[in-house]
């Protein structure tokens, strides 16, 4: 049983006065690899008829094994006799060329099979086949107008009477027919000639012959030719070839490949070449194998989902827009890629004096500022009860998030615009605008914080916000000398600390954020417990009390309210 076979031409071309190469187009590429055992290809061969008019056998016979000729097709007509037969078998026989014989079959009835057997026994008087007579088995008649039992009692008849009178018999089908309509064991007593245009079979059935190509080129031919393959007994005495691969190129959608053979007796070379699998590369979506950054350019791959090739192009190195920020690290510094995306989105700014402040502190002004820029700056009415709001650029933004209920104030009256941001509050107010604004569908585990060794120290409040933002790639903790990660939630946000995290953030959830439930249900934004007691109701999300200081605050779930009683 032949599971994978290697197509192998092993003809050569007349060129110059010299051989050199024939070629065999095939509509896929080999594996370069060599026959595997048990597969030996014995002879290379053609198989013939009128339409390749008058060969030059003489020629011919220098590139060949075999040959199998076309003796007619259909009944017992002269007139479907094959004009070529005579002198087609006639050179064989005077050149040594052990040659095989096929009739183009039309049989659609009992009586019309015998006819077909009675035209083959005519024509094969006085000649001598050293290889099987074939029944070709190819015309879309039979298939249309019989059954596979009548097929196969068709064959039968052809076959035994052929055996009858002392001839070798064999079926060619293609691979379609073989696996369809002759798929029956009563095939397995006959020789079996299989049709597969390709590099690979593709087929694990048995068979003795392949016929591999039907656009092959030889000398001696004018007209494009069948070429055949042959496993088994050596059909001549002179020399078997022992053909491996020792070259390939692969094909393409545009190009030619090739497979090179070359006889490990005789050193004789035989090349394959591949046919293009034709029309336009079909690419997918490329791949960035490198970024592209102020350092320099990316590379972006593109690969042809039909044959495997690939190609890249530029992706060009973005102009640095932090580059007139004197204080901003070099591009090879963890902070610089981060400052610089904020800096080119609009997100964030320098701090006035053409500085940057990576090292300065993140103020709730400016992180209400950046989630407005990130929102797209919508525009909010009203007004809000703060009345320490004294800087004009903030003012849109703290009253967007207010009436958001991305924020609250630090007391009835007071937002603290000033007021240092930690990096769990930073946490808290990036999944509350997830929640609130792009409400992306749930697709993430919240990670585990024990791996920190200073988790404890997040606040109740806060930690299910760190537990989603370590989840999502957006803090990933602050090493120390020794490589230990540390949480760090109760330091406060640096400049670019926060850069890098609202760059993981739009990188990572909001160009991905798709409208579903949201994720947050409990964190809310608030510096210190007191921000949630107002001396009168106000209206905050929160599951469970939170303590701090003098303050303890409780959550009415019925009317969603927070009630602060006071430490004695």
């Amino acid at each position: 049983m032949r599971k994978r076979l290697l197509s192998i031409l092993l003809l050569c071309a007349l060129l110059a006065g010299s051989a050199s190469a024939a070629q065999l187009p095939a509509e896929d590429a080999a594996s370069p690899d060599v026959l595997s055992a048990g597969e030996r290809i014995t002879g290379a061969g053609i198989d013939v008829s009128q339409y390749q008019g008058v060969i030059d056998w003489d020629t011919t016979a220098q590139y060949i094994d075999f040959a199998i000729i076309r003796c007619g097709r259909g009944s017992d007509l002269t007139a479907q006799d094959d004009t070529k037969w005579a002198v087609n078998t006639a050179a064989c026989e005077r050149l040594g060329i052990p040659y095989g014989v096929y009739l183009y079959s039309l049989a659609q009835t009992d009586e019309e099979a015998r006819s077909e057997a009675a035209h083959a026994l005519r024509l094969l008087d006085g000649k001598h086949p050293q290889l099987p007579v074939y029944l070709d088995l190819e015309d879309s008649g039979i298939r249309d107008n019989c059954t596979k039992a009548e097929v196969l009692r068709h064959a039968t008849i052809f076959c035994e009477t052929l055996q009858a009178a002392g001839y070798s018999v064999g079926v060619y089908a293609n691979r379609y027919w073989w696996t369809t309509t002759l798929d029956d064991p009563a095939y397995d007593r006959w020789d079996r000639w299989l049709a597969v245009w390709a590099a690979e079979t593709g087929y694990s059935g048995s068979y003795s012959t392949w016929q591999n190509s039907n656009s092959g080129r030889i000398p001696g031919i004018q007209a494009n030719v069948d070429l055949d393959l042959r496993y088994g007994a050596s059909l001549r005495a002179d020399h078997t070839h022992d053909y491996r691969i020792t070259e390939h190129v692969a094909l393409t959608c545009t190009d030619f490949g090739q497979n090179v053979y070359t006889c490990l007796g005789c050193g004789a070379s035989v090349t394959q070449p591949l046919r293009p699998l034709g029309g336009e590369h079909v690419w997918d979506g490329g791949t960035v194998v490198q970024q592209a950054s102020c350092a320099g350019d990316g590379v972006r791959r593109y690969t042809c989902t039909r044959c495997g090739t690939t190609r890249t192009e530029t992706i060009p190195a973005p102009s640095c827009s932090s580059k007139d920020l004197t204080d901003v690290p070099a591009p090879d510094n963890w902070a610089h890629a981060g400052i610089d995306y904020c800096v080119r989105s609009g997100l964030m700014s320098g701090v006035g004096g053409g500085r940057f402040d990576p090292k300065g502190t993140t103020t709730r002004a400016q992180v209400v500022q950046i989630l407005y820029n990130l929102a797209g700056g919508p525009k909010a009415a009203g007004t809000t009860p703060f009345t320490d709001l004294t800087q004009d650029w903030y003012k849109d933004a703290v009253l967007w998030a207010y009436q958001a209920g991305i924020v609250a104030g630090t007391s009835a009256t007071t937002f603290a615009p000033e007021a240092p941001v930690t990096r769990e509050q930073f946490a808290v107010l990036l999944m509350e605008y997830a929640s609130r604004v792009l409400k992306p569908a749930r697709t993430w585990t919240p990670a585990d914080l024990s791996r920190f060794p200073d988790s404890g120290s997040a606040s109740d409040w806060a930690r299910d916000a760190l537990a989603d933002a370590v989840a999502l790639g957006l803090i990933s903790g602050t090493t120390d000398g020794n490589g230990t990660a540390w949480l760090s939630p109760q330091s406060n946000a640096a400049r670019e600390q926060s850069a890098a995290i609202l760059t993981a953030f739009c990188e990572n959830v909001k160009e991905t954020a798709k409208n579903g439930p949201p994720h947050v249900r409990r964190a809310v934004f608030f510096i210190h417990c007191f921000s949630r007691c107002r001396r009168g109701p106000r209206r905050q999300r929160a599951p469970r009390a939170r303590s701090r200081s003098k303050h303890t605050c409780t959550a009415d779930s019925t009317n969603r309210r927070w009630a602060c009683a006071r430490r004695g």
